[in-house]
This record gives C-alpha cells, sequence and structure tokens, in this order.
C-alpha cells in the first residue's frame, strides 16, 4: 500500500510540476513539492506506517489533487489535472474495503466536479470523468476479487498448489538467511479412493473439506496449508523442527475416518526448492510402504514410525 501510494504521490507531484512548470503558479509549485516530498517518503518508510494513516493521506492527496485543478489556468490544464483524481480511484479500489473505496471515490469525484467548475470546464468533461472512474472502479475491484482466489483451492478454502510454490521459494529463501528451521509435511489420505467408491464424489469432496478445515484449526501461528490436488495436501512450518511438527500432527490426529499418511522434511543449509520437496515426498512414500497412517521423517535414515493411534 505504501509503495503504491508513494508512486502515485511521486508521479502526481511531477505531472503537477510540468503544469507548472507549462504556467508558472506559485500555488503550483507548492502542491508539485509536497506531493513529491509526501511520495518520496511514503516509499522509503511508509511500510512503518499504521494502516489506519494511508485513509487521510489518500484525504490529503484528493485535496492537492482538487487545489491543483481550481487553479489551473485553463480549461485544458483543469481537465489534465483532472486525471490525476484516477491514481486516487486505483488506490482506494485496490486496498481499501467497499464502504471505505467508495467513500473516498465519491468524495474525489465531487470535489473534481467542484474544482472543474471553478476553472469553467464544462459539465461534459466532469461527467466523462465520472463515468471514466466508475468504469475503472468497478474493473479495478473485479480484478482484484479475482485475484484474491488465483492461490485458492476452490474446495477446501486452503492455498492452491500454485500459491504453494510461492511461499515455498519465499519461506526458504528467508529461513537460509536468518538460520531458523523450517519444515515442509507432505500428506495423503488413507482410504479416500475407497470413501469415493462407495459414497460417491460428494462423499469424497465432504471428507476433503473436513481434512482442510482440520489443517486449517490446527496449524500453528506462521504455517500454510495447501491441497495439491485430489488427496494430496502439503503443509509448510515455518520455526518448527521436523521432530517438532511430526508431533504437532500426533497430537492433532484426526478421526479415524480422516487417518493419513505423512512425510516430513526439514529445510537443509544446501537444499534448493526441487530437493527439499522430493526429500518430504520420499518419506511420504516411505510411510506409505510401510504400512500407511503413519508419519516419516526425511532426515533419519530408519526413522521411528507412529501410526495414528498413537503406536510406535
Amino acid at each position: 500500500m505504501a509503495g503504491a501510494l508513494g508512486t502515485f504521490y511521486l508521479t502526481g507531484g511531477l505531472a503537477v510540476a510540468a503544469l507548472t512548470l507549462a504556467a508558472p503558479q506559485p500555488l503550483g509549485w507548492g502542491v508539485a513539492a509536497l506531493a513529491v516530498a509526501t511520495g518520496v517518503f511514503l516509499l522509503h518508510a511508509g511500510h512503518r506506517l499504521s494502516r489506519r494513516v494511508f485513509s487521510p493521506v489518500v484525504g490529503v492527496g484528493t485535496a492537492l489533487i482538487t487545489t491543483t485543478v481550481a487553479i489551473a489556468p485553463t480549461p485544458e490544464a483543469a481537465l489534465a489535472a483532472a486525471a490525476i483524481y484516477l491514481f486516487i480511484v486505483i488506490d482506494v479500489v485496490f486496498f481499501f474495503g467497499v464502504r471505505s473505496a467508495a467513500a473516498h471515490t465519491v468524495a474525489a469525484l465531487v470535489a473534481a466536479t467542484w474544482a472543474l467548475s471553478r476553472a469553467d470546464v464544462g459539465w461534459g468533461p466532469a461527467t466523462a470523468l465520472w463515468l471514466v472512474s466508475v468504469g475503472i472502479a468497478l474493473v479495478v475491484g473485479r480484478l482484484v476479487r479475482v485475484a484474491s482466489h488465483v492461490g485458492t483451492d476452490a474446495l477446501t478454502g486452503l492455498a492452491n498448489r500454485r500459491r504453494f510454490d510461492e511461499l515455498l521459494e519465499e519461506k526458504l529463501v528467508a529461513a537460509q538467511r536468518s538460520g531458523e528451521p523450517l519444515s515442509l509435511a507432505l500428506v495423503d489420505l488413507d482410504g479416500f479412493k475407497a470413501v469415493n467408491d462407495a459414497g460417491g464424489h460428494e462423499a469424497g469432496d465432504d471428507l476433503l473439506k473436513r481434512f482442510g478445515a482440520h489443517l486449517h484449526a490446527t496449524l500453528p501461528a506462521g504455517a500454510t496449508a495447501c491441497r495439491f490436488g485430489g488427496d494430496e495436501f502439503g503443509v509448510l512450518v515455518p520455526d518448527l523442527t521436523a521432530a517438532e511438527v511430526i508431533d504437532l500432527v500426533e497430537i492433532h490426529r484426526p478421526d479415524a475416518a480422516t487417518a493419513f499418511s505423512c512425510g516430513v522434511a526439514q529445510l537443509r543449509p544446501d537444499d534448493t526448492t526441487g530437493t527439499f520437496f522430493r526429500r518430504a515426498d520420499r518419506a511420504l512414500y516411505a510411510a506409505k510402504e510401510a504400512g500407511r497412517g503413519r508419519c516419516r521423517r526425511a532426515e533419519d535414515p530408519k526413522p521411528p514410525f507412529r501410526d495414528h493411534r498413537g503406536a510406535a
């Protein structure tokens, strides 16, 4: 949010400076300087600000644009400055809630109508600005909603494989820099095909939903669960060793109807995302070969097995 708003402030300030250079106005230079300085600050230190600060910052941006439009020496300059209002619309629709975004958008367009009238711009351009702004708000809002579901599995609500791969890369780099542990658990549900065969796809989907809800409810803070497809799940757990993840699995194991096999790998300094994933996958395969209903840790040549009844 800070980066986007800072970029808009900086770009808008430079645009005001260009307009003022073409038709000098002392107040125009002041608006341009304030906007550029604010943009630089947001880009440099905006990430430290509270989220609540950004709504007033957007309001100040609307006021600066309105001032620029109102003092424009010609209708053409006023129209050019009014285009900067679109930055406000894009920013609030992307980052703010629906009500807050609507309030900021309406406030910006009302201010634009007033400022354009002060600059002797007719109702036609003002109406066009309203229509374009509403169109941009609808399209950006739709894209935001679509993008928010791109990384989500539609059935379980967990992350999908695409999002999981992105997080795996990010977490692996962060863990290798910090030296903190990072563990990856791969999970297959036992007997899933039998459930599908006996009860149909609805029964299988219900089992997947229940298991996804179980994972979501029992994950520690910072962990991410993913459904790869079918009955295959992955769990990425920062700050826990493989042994701790196995203990966590055993403590929070689901009922017998959703028994599963699990392979867990802990990140090694020389791991890539590929080798890290393959080690967990080999551990899962070993757990399934050993009789299912078990967890196996990739680090051990002959790791202890644990089934979901607590037997070792």
